[in-house]
């Protein structure tokens, strides 16, 4: 109990004293609803120039074993190519689908661990809510995000979200405690007095990774959520940047879903040979870890939210249990 007090007391004045899933994110939400279509430009991928035997983490790749370092705090390669994907606007349905989309970051600022990566992954989606700028809303910035959405969600701008707007399909991602926090975020939404019934489900969500030090040993998927997609791995490699980290490793929690969702758990570490195409490289199931999984889940969760359907070089699923 000790430690679980002092981790958490840490984590809190890292995170400047905002509780997770509850801080209001300091640019505030007035502007946080802006969005924009990914554009359907984009070059794909040289993937056949990656190479081939995956990217051994360099010595940087561990993280410091400070607070800050808390939930991949290593600054790795930084942010791939805006360009590197192309949005997939044309497998998404006719145009005149709406679709808004939302992403959280993982713990603490948004350019820690993987969050550059995230972002990049997140740019390509359709419709994306931004945070006065930023693709990603800070994992602590739950009650601005919702806010956000709304506003996003309320296209006459008469403060509800009901059959007044356009039906739009909403799309929540998250990455490690913001893949925590987006399945609070759903929930919220759901609930919200200002939102219909007849609108008060998510579409699709994807999470990678979710990890946070106070979420037990799985993650509940709300039952209003349509289809949901988790890539994550459960072995971590040694040197994972998370390892020196506190209570880390971090490796992705399993979830819980209702008879209601379509829902699937994507295990990298179920295929330790195999080798997976990512965003910007090739890795082997062995070298998922808490932030390498992000650019590997890149090109799958892309194929999944533009076309509601499976990713044909996914790793292995297993058993999702119920809620």
């Amino acid at each position: 109990m000790r430690r679980w007090l002092a981790v958490i007391i840490l984590l809190a004045g890292v995170a400047c004293g905002g509780p997770s899933g509850q801080g209001v994110d300091a640019s505030g939400a007035g502007d946080a609803s802006e969005t924009r279509d990914a554009g359907s430009d984009a070059a794909l991928p040289d993937v056949g120039a990656a190479d081939a035997s995956g990217p051994d983490a360099a010595a940087g790749d561990a993280m410091p074993a400070d607070a800050a370092a808390m939930d991949a705090g290593m600054n790795d390669s930084g942010p791939a190519d805006t360009g590197a994907v192309d949005s997939g606007r044309t497998d998404a349905g006719p145009s005149d689908v709406c679709v808004r989309s939302l992403c959280m970051a993982g713990a603490f600022t948004r350019s820690d661990g993987a969050n550059p990566d995230f972002r990049v992954l997140c740019e390509r989606l359709p419709g994306l809510v931004f945070d006065s700028g930023d693709a990603l809303f800070a994992f602590g910035g739950s009650s601005a995000a919702l806010e956000a959405l709304i506003q996003a969600l309320d296209s006459n701008q008469d403060g509800r979200v009901d059959a007044q707007d356009d039906d739009c399909d909403v799309v929540l991602g998250g990455y490690s405690w913001g893949a925590v926090n987006v399945t609070h975020l759903a929930q919220d939404f759901i609930d919200d007095a200002r939102v219909d019934p007849s609108r008060g489900h998510v579409q699709t969500m994807f999470v990678i990774d979710p990890y946070a030090p106070t979420a037990g040993r799985t993650i509940e998927v709300p039952a209003e959520v349509q289809t949901f997609w988790e890539y994550r791995h459960s072995i971590s490699p040694s040197n994972d940047c998370s390892g020196a980290a506190p209570l880390g490793p971090y490796e992705g929690l399993p979830p819980l879903c209702a008879p209601t969702s379509a829902c699937q758990d994507y295990d990298y570490s179920l295929a330790p040979r195999q080798q997976f195409m990512g965003l910007t490289a090739t890795r082997s199931g062995m070298q998922a870890g808490h932030c390498t999984v992000v650019d590997m889940a890149g090109p799958a969760v892309l194929h999944n939210v533009m076309t509601g359907q499976a990713f044909g070089d996914a790793p292995p699923s297993g058993p999702v249990g119920a809620r």
